[in-house]
């Protein structure tokens, strides 16, 4: 198996960066959102008509994480275009929206589901319905989006993420999450 060392990894990341190429893979989380948000402020600084491409591999991750780099990502002046390959599921597939191209690799798998709680927010009794309005509030925003992008209805949205709806490139294409298979 090949593994990629830090220095290596931190060499391709800014060589990637220096072609305008942005590359979100593994978990959505702050700590990337940050560096990805950076990242396209430092780009539209430099040239903010210019394309950027943000690839995306990866399962999703943290709510807040995500519509954090959704905003970044909708906010650049310059184009972003969102290439998935692989997966975008989850709250990748909520940042892919916010790109204003949206594509997926033929063999790639978009899955859009509601947010899902953990073992540990059924624990906190004290912070539960603080918790259950803050989850309520950024599940609507996440239909907000998808509902805008794929110029689907509120409803079809709702079934389709209460569903988790596991879609190959074609039918993500049909439902409206991408503009093009490639």
């Amino acid at each position: 198996m090949c593994q990629v060392n830090d220095m290596n990894r931190e060499k391709f990341l800014d060589d990637l960066l220096k072609k305008r190429t942005l590359y979100i893979e593994g978990e959505v989380t702050h700590e990337m959102a940050k560096w990805i948000g950076s990242s396209i402020l430092w780009l539209n600084a430099q040239d903010d008509s210019s394309e950027i491409i943000l690839y995306i591999n990866s399962a999703g991750g943290t709510v807040t994480a995500g519509l954090d780099l959704y905003d970044i990502v909708r906010h650049s002046k310059a184009p972003i275009t969102g290439i998935v390959f692989r997966c975008a599921n989850s709250m990748a597939s909520i940042v892919l929206q916010a790109c204003k191209t949206r594509k997926a690799l033929r063999h790639s798998q978009i899955v859009l589901h509601n947010i899902k709680t953990t073992k540990e927010w059924h624990e906190f009794e004290e912070n539960l319905e603080k918790t259950l309005h803050d989850t309520k509030r950024d599940q609507q925003s996440i239909y907000k989006i998808l509902t805008e992008r794929t110029g689907r209805t509120m409803e079809e949205v709702i079934k389709a993420c209460r569903e988790a709806k596991e879609m190959t490139s074609e039918e993500a294409k049909e439902f409206g999450l991408i503009d093009e298979v490639i």
